[in-house]
């Protein structure tokens, strides 16, 4: 299929708008009939189409369409869409398990912002960075990075871009302990995300913090709050982002001593795990999982699948991250043994 120019103008007009309004299914079935070639024309419909099958759980399409607009950028010389475009790569390779490389895209693209005096881009660089920080257990540079980015994005007004800052913030803050400070940071982001109609950052604030209202003594509203998280994911089919509450949901379960519950909430987030290639998260599910194995007295799946995950946290770079997983796994079950 071919476009001419001014049908590729239109369908730029289109997706914009369906990626402005979040309607992200919409927006895959609209760009997914098209070949690079034709979206070429328009660059940016590659970029979006890369977005949007990103969201979707279509990882490896996006990269390939990530690579056909390298080549456009660099013949039309687009500085903005470069931009945009080691963002997004960053995401994906970050994705995938890939922290060190994603990390010099982002720093890449730290340095092309702050050169150009693109303030949103550059906080966008330092709201990822400061995730990685947080992964290698470098928790002070990773409230400078979200401090940073906070300062950028009031500076520029971008309301989705400060919520996803204090989100980061809230999980940085749960993790040193300090959870009531956690808990401001998560309801300011849930404040702006709602504020700038951004329903995806809503369900990710929220996945986020059912976690952090378990640990503060409130099951039912964690499991009210994730389940919350959930429809707005599974509404946006964003199997990642589904995946990711069933670990939650998986982890309180465990916590509650609610075996068959905890099984089969961690089961269905593995299986989405392994299929989307998502490595940590995957990581993540199997210490948890192991811990609850080690509760049934399973004993060698249990060591299983916590040497799987050990592996697997070495194996991109986060063993302090790993260490933390599975000792709230095991935390989590030595509550739900109690219970039981």
């Amino acid at each position: 299929m071919t476009l001419t120019p001014d049908a590729a103008a239109t369908l730029l007009r289109e997706a914009r708008a369906l990626d402005e309004a979040r309607s992200y299914p919409e927006l895959g079935a609209l760009l997914s009939p098209w070949d690079e070639e034709a979206l070429g024309i328009e660059p940016e419909l590659l970029f979006l189409r890369a977005d949007v099958g990103r969201r979707l759980g279509r990882g490896e399409d996006a990269v390939r369409d990530l690579d056909a607009l390298e080549s456009r950028i660099a013949r039309f010389g687009n500085v903005a869409l470069r931009r945009r475009r080691l963002n997004l790569l960053g995401s994906l390779r970050f994705e995938s398990g890939d922290i060190d490389g994603a990390r010099d895209l982002w720093l890449t693209q730290l340095d092309d912002s702050t050169a150009a005096g693109d303030e949103q881009f550059a906080a966008r660089a330092c709201n990822n960075l400061g995730v990685v920080a947080t992964l290698l257990d470098e928790l002070p540079s990773a409230l400078a990075y979200y401090a940073r980015a906070v300062a950028s994005y009031f500076k520029v007004g971008y309301e989705r871009g400060l919520g996803q800052s204090h989100h980061n913030l809230g999980i940085t803050y749960r993790e040193m302990g300090f959870l009531h400070e956690a808990d401001s940071h998560f309801r300011t982001a849930d404040r702006l995300a709602r504020s700038a109609s951004s329903d995806d950052e809503v369900a990710r604030v929220a996945q986020e913090r059912a976690l952090l209202l378990y640990l503060l003594g409130d099951a039912d509203l964690a499991r009210h709050t994730a389940r919350l998280a959930l429809e707005i994911h599974e509404r946006l089919e964003d199997p990642a982002g589904s995946a990711e509450v069933h670990r939650v949901l998986g982890l309180v379960d465990l916590g509650e001593g609610d075996i068959d519950a905890a099984e089969a909430a961690l089961e269905q987030a593995l299986a989405t795990a392994h299929e989307i290639s998502a490595i940590l998260l995957k990581a993540e599910i199997l210490a948890a999982r192991a811990a609850l194995r080690s509760l049934q007295d399973r004993e060698i799946e249990a060591q299983d699948d916590d040497a799987q995950a050990a592996a697997l946290f070495e194996a991109i770079g986060a063993p302090a991250w790993g260490r933390r997983a599975r000792d709230r796994a095991r935390s989590m079950a030595a509550r739900g043994g109690a219970r039981m």
